[in-house]
């Protein structure tokens, strides 16, 4: 794009420097640029003109010739001159519009409007044109003397083999002109600026990217001056004039030079009459086609063509180049042992010193290249139909992502169609959550760090399912290492994720089975642990009282304790001790069996609960507390409800607030705050105090063990927190806690 605004740029440059005003024109009529030869007055014609239809213009003849004659430049690529006398400026003067397609974009043409005096002489007006209308074509060059720096078009770049990186500078461009041409180069350009010529002209060869030299003919202008008045930047074209070069050195060299070129050429030469009757034959022909000159010096080039072909020699190629005086193309011949060779000639008319005609044709065997041409092909075919007809998606992708051809399984995969897809870019029907790792990926590719990748990823079919693919990508790049395209394959993997996230679920369900395994076995020794060691105290204190009752009744007793205590009680007091290790011995007992129920019963009947009912229940049961110990309690009910069974609720924030009141800091006012709210997709319950506080570096992998206390209360059993985390777990929650001593306390629920 760059470059066709360069080139635009200049074409438009070169032109304004010669004419009164230059419009350019779009294939449907329409004004899309218009310059004076005084870029003062640009902004003035632009209002009057820009983006008016020609036909708005003026309804006059000349503008309907004009309209004509942009048709025709569009459809031929012709130019056509208008020309009509009229008074300019009060001076007669022929007005000259030349209509010209526009070679920078070839949807558009360039209506060019010259006052010519009649004085000015018509080869100055012609010579003037010449660079005017070269410049509008391919080949041109623009050098700006403030900044050593020269531009060259494209088409420059083919004929001299050079990138558009390896000459930036005018420097290197003087050191690649051939030294013989160099001083004459300069003399012309001192000419021009002298004011002695029109037009900067000048010949000269020039060496090629390959080593070779090739003749330019090198055109230029002025195309702008510093405010001092010295001119800084020039224009103008080069043109290849190569051919024509050789053409005079073949007329203008000595014959042993002519014959040096004839002889040694790479290439085969031959000359011929007007009709076709071969005159001379290099030697190279020999090597190449296998005749000696003896078997054609006289014949026609016709009798070595295929039979098939040789009218067309008599009714096409003959006729052509006695008319136009050259002639290009493809020609079959055949060998000396028959063998069929297709050439690539160019060939022209000449005439002898003599002023007869002749013919000189140059020509190259080009078999082996078409051969290859056609095994190209056969390959393109080839690829084309493993392309449509293949059972996974393909698809080739711009660098920038833009479908550009897709089959019909990619289709199939994503739900849309040819067109619908053509319309979209990979990267809008790819899953969001896929998107970075497949653009990482991409861009490892555009910088040459891997070849090729293949990844798992999803798009978004045009129904909105999920289809997952696996994706394997490469790109085949230009020849001037830019990126061309992606060639992507899509393998439908759907099924196979399904079921590989169904084995994944059912291993996770298995081995969560097989840890819940483990932790009940685990629960159920430390129950057993838990049972022994409560259950021995209270067993063996009833069996020393059941002994010493013995022995208050006059029974004998073998225990010695019983035999030494017996004394220090009546038998009143040993009945009533009976009576309290029974009870202490029930309560463990039942403390116990609440344990196992909670840890056995997995169908536990869930509620809707409503948090700040159930607070409310459990502070209306603490209110004798809440009162006599000043206890403030906030409430912070972000989620007001949860799916969960009511009792263990209450158990909970019972538990939770009644050791907040019981582990207060009686130098503090007691402050609990009670907190609901979601994280991470999960109902979370938070029981805040300024309290005591517990040393968690000491303490804390014993917090939530059965018979654990921590502070030294009256009637602290341990078993408070034990019971609210056997509850929680068994229905796949979980009880975190937070504290520091002396600063308080924070147990967080997460149901």
């Amino acid at each position: 794009m760059e470059g066709s605004n360069q080139a635009r740029e200049i074409a438009i440059q070169t032109l304004r420097q010669f004419s009164f005003l230059v419009f350019e024109i779009s294939a449907d009529e329409i004004i899309t640029g218009v310059w004076s030869k005084d870029s003062a007055e640009d902004a003035s014609y632009q209002h009057r003109y820009l983006n008016t239809p020609l036909a708005d213009i003026a309804n006059d003849k000349i503008v309907d010739i004009s309209r004509q004659y942009l048709r025709h430049a569009l459809e031929t690529g012709e130019s056509k001159v208008i020309e009509y006398h009229t008074v300019f400026n009060d001076t007669p003067s022929r007005l000259l519009i030349r209509v010209m397609p526009a070679s920078y974009d070839l949807k558009r043409v360039l209506s060019v409007i010259e006052v010519i005096k009649d004085e000015e002489k018509t080869d100055i007006i012609e010579d003037k044109w010449r660079i005017a209308l070269d410049a509008t074509g391919d080949g041109m060059w623009d050098f700006n003397t403030l900044t050593g720096k020269i531009f060259f078009s494209q088409k420059w770049h083919e004929i001299f083999g050079y990138s558009e990186t390896d000459i930036t500078e005018m420097d290197q461009w003087n050191k690649l002109i051939h030294p013989d041409d160099l001083p004459a180069a300069k003399k012309q350009f001192d000419l021009y600026l002298q004011g002695l010529e029109p037009v900067y002209t000048a010949e000269m060869r020039y060496l090629c990217k390959d080593g070779s030299y090739k003749w330019i003919l090198s055109r230029g202008v002025i195309a702008a001056y510093t405010d001092d008045g010295k001119p800084y930047r020039f224009i103008g074209t080069h043109k290849d004039i190569n051919i024509r070069k050789l053409q005079e050195k073949l007329v203008e060299e000595s014959e042993k030079k002519y014959k040096i070129l004839f002889s040694y050429s790479e290439a085969m030469i031959c000359t011929h009459d007007l009709e076709g009757k071969l005159t001379t034959v290099n030697p190279f022909i020999n090597k190449a086609l296998g005749y000696t000159p003896e078997d054609l010096l006289g014949k026609s080039l016709a009798d070595i063509m295929p039979a098939g072909v040789r009218h067309k020699f008599y009714d096409e190629y003959l006729p052509a180049i006695k008319t136009k005086g050259t002639a290009e193309g493809i020609m079959h011949i055949l060998t000396k042992t028959q063998e069929p060779k297709t050439l690539l000639y160019k060939n022209y008319l000449f005439s002898d010193t003599e002023n007869q005609p002749y013919i000189i044709g140059f020509a190259q065997d080009i078999t082996e290249r078409i051969a290859a041409e056609e095994e190209l092909k056969k390959s393109v075919d080839t690829f084309s139909s493993a392309f449509n007809h293949s059972g996974v998606g393909m698809a080739l992708v711009s660098p920038d992502g833009k479908w550009l051809q897709v089959n019909d399984a990619l289709c199939d995969i994503t739900g849309y169609s040819k067109n619908e897809l053509m319309d979209l870019t990979f990267q809008e029907i790819t899953h969001p959550d896929d998107l970075e790792a497949d653009l990482d990926m991409v861009n490892r590719i555009l910088n040459r760090e891997m070849d090729k990748y293949t990844l798992e990823k999803r798009y978004i079919a045009k129904d909105g399912k999920v289809v997952w693919i696996s994706l394997t990508v490469s790109l085949v790049w230009n020849k001037n290492n830019t990126p061309r395209f992606f060639i992507s394959q899509m393998v439908d993997i759907t099924s196979r994720k399904t079921l590989t996230n169904e084995l994944f679920k059912k291993n996770s369900e298995l081995e969560a089975a097989q840890q819940s395994l483990i932790n009940k076995i685990g629960q159920l020794e430390e129950l057993s642990y838990i049972i022994a060691h409560n259950l021995r105290g209270p067993v063996n204190n009833i069996n020393m009282l059941t002994e010493i009752l013995k022995v208050k009744n006059g029974g004998n007793s073998t225990d010695e304790n019983a035999l030494l205590s017996s004394g220090a009680f009546t038998l009143d007091e040993v009945v009533n001790l009976i009576s309290d290790a029974g009870s202490s011995l029930n309560a463990s007992l039942e403390s116990l069996l609440n344990i196992a129920q909670i840890r056995i019963n997995k169908d536990i009947p869930l509620d809707d609960c409503d948090f700040v009912w159930v607070l409310e229940h459990v502070i209306a049961q603490l209110k004798g507390d809440i009162v006599e110990k000043n206890v403030t309690i906030l409430k912070d009910i972000e989620i007001a409800e949860v799916k969960y069974p009511r009792p263990y609720l209450e158990s909970i924030l019972y538990n939770l607030i009644s050791n907040a009141i019981k582990y207060r800091d009686p130098e503090k006012q007691p402050v609990i705050t009670v907190t609901t709210g979601m994280d991470k997709g999960r109902v979370f319950l938070s029981v805040k105090d300024n309290g005591l506080g517990i040393d968690l570096d000491r303490y804390g992998n014993r917090i939530f063990k059965l018979n654990q206390v921590f502070h030294n209360h009256h009637d602290s059993k341990g078993i408070g927190l034990y019971m609210i985390k056997t509850q929680i777990e068994a229905l796949g929650g979980q009880i975190d806690i937070r504290s520091k001593e002396h600063e308080g306390t924070e147990f967080i629920v997460t149901f």
